[in-house]
């Protein structure tokens, strides 16, 4: 058994046939035993991920829609969803900055050192950031983060 914080990139994969999403779904399938996390700006990220698909011809309207019904009945399944904080939003910015992120990647970030931190504080197993975003991959590891790409798996 694993714990994973995914970002959106990462996520998809288990909605949109490509590479790595066979990995995604396994670890992130409950009979796998591996905890999953996710900021709840990820469920934003996740849809406007599909629909972007769609726009850019890669994904069917249908398909797009199913996929959206999908996450939305497996989310509390499976998944166990972090609220931003003023903690969270705080350590974002200063990861913008020293990391020249996107918004939501610096939050991504931010969210998944919070989560480090309390687990740590607890003595728990740490957390494996899954992204297929290689610059957050890239800051994650700066940040000390264990990390992993979906990308690295057919």
């Amino acid at each position: 058994m694993a714990l994973y914080y995914l970002d959106a990139s990462a996520l998809v994969k288990r909605y949109v046939a490509e590479k790595g999403s066979a990995f995604v779904t396994h670890l992130t399938n409950p009979g796998s035993r591996n905890e999953t996390w996710l900021a709840t700006i990820g469920c934003v990220e996740l849809v406007s991920a599909l629909f972007r698909r769609f726009n850019m011809g890669v994904l069917a309207s249908a398909a797009a829609h199913n996929a959206e019904q999908t996450f939305r009945g497996e989310l509390h399944q499976f998944i166990q969803l972090i609220d931003l904080n003023p903690s969270i939003l705080a350590r974002a910015m200063g990861l913008a900055k020293r990391h020249l992120l996107r918004a939501y990647d610096s939050i991504q970030l931010a969210t998944m050192i919070e989560l480090q931190l309390q687990r740590f504080a607890l003595n728990l197993s740490l957390p494996i950031f899954l992204s297929a975003d290689q610059a957050l991959n890239q800051a994650a590891l700066a940040e000390g983060l264990l990390v992993d790409d979906p990308n690295r798996y057919p």
